[in-house]
């Protein structure tokens, strides 16, 4: 087990040292992962921003061990993703969300899928109960345990998924744009589960997003371009570098812009904390007033 200098726990969860990562297709290799290092702690909240193509779900499917690396070596507690005797842990430990939970759910009513990995694990009938009624009701879906999956909205289904990958007790959750095709009331309920379960359940999350609004929820962001992370930091460290972002071909959060834009034109002095309209508010307060 590997010890860490930082992040909000004590012990490092993941490490990649050198990871490259290389797609084969029609005689032609293409470089998804270029040269990464990075280390991420247990209990950390960390987003994952960067344009498509820019090497952020190889990097996902990498922790799982989904994929492994063409060079380099990926670490999930300490073991090596290509120790194939310890796969099985290995997924225990950093569950999956992916972007359509269609792909994802594989029984006909909630409490079945949820089940799933459970009794896959070989656990008592008593324990699988236990797991399945914790995990809906994480997620607020405990009154929706005998539904027909094909009954459920597009959020509730994702809801779903995560309950199942909870159910497995996972260290780590894995998001990969598992919000991008819900409606913004259901995005923003699934980003609420999944800080809840951040801050009160110490559960690691990586959240790999489009939308620069619920990355800020993270105490970390990972900014990747052409397969490297380009920067990584606060999130009010990676905003401020608005040029720097726009080069990565992202956007800043609409309120950052509106106050870089103003610092620009000599206005008003540039604030790096200035992420959310209620910062804006506060800023365009203290300046009114002072």
């Amino acid at each position: 087990m590997y010890l860490s200098k930082g992040g909000k726990g004590n012990k490092m969860l993941i490490k990649m040292e050198n990871v490259k990562y290389r797609y084969k297709r029609n005689l032609q290799v293409t470089s998804a992962i270029d040269g990464i290092n990075v280390k991420i702690d247990k209990g950390e909240f960390i987003s994952i921003i960067g344009r498509n193509g820019s090497g952020k779900s190889t990097f996902a499917k990498l922790l799982n061990a989904i994929l492994i690396p063409t060079e380099g070596d990926v670490y999930i507690k300490g073991i090596k993703t290509t120790d194939e005797n310890h796969l099985w842990e290995i997924r225990k430990s950093v569950g999956m969300v992916f972007q359509n939970p269609d792909n994802q759910i594989i029984a006909s009513s909630v409490e079945e899928d949820v089940a799933f990995g459970p009794e896959n694990l070989g656990l008592p009938r008593e324990e699988i109960l236990k797991r399945v009624e914790k995990a809906l009701k994480d997620v607020g879906m405990q009154h929706y345990r005998q539904f027909p999956v094909q009954n459920l909205s597009q959020g509730e289904k994702q809801k779903a998924a995560i309950a199942g990958i909870l159910a497995m007790k996972p260290e780590c959750i894995v998001l990969d744009e598992a919000t991008s095709m819900l409606d913004p009331l259901s995005r923003n309920e699934v980003l609420s589960i999944v800080k809840r379960l951040n801050k009160k359940e110490g559960i690691t999350v990586i959240y790999i997003t489009h939308h620069m609004e619920e990355a800020l929820s993270a105490d970390r962001i990972l900014l990747f371009n052409e397969g490297k992370i380009q920067q990584d930091g606060k999130p009010e460290d990676i905003f401020f570098k608005v040029d720097d972002v726009k080069k990565a071909g992202l956007d800043v959060p609409e309120i950052t812009q509106l106050f870089y834009e103003l610092s620009q034109e000599g206005y008003i002095d540039y604030d790096k904390s200035i992420l959310t309209v209620e910062d804006g508010i506060k800023a365009f307060k203290k300046i009114l007033y002072s």
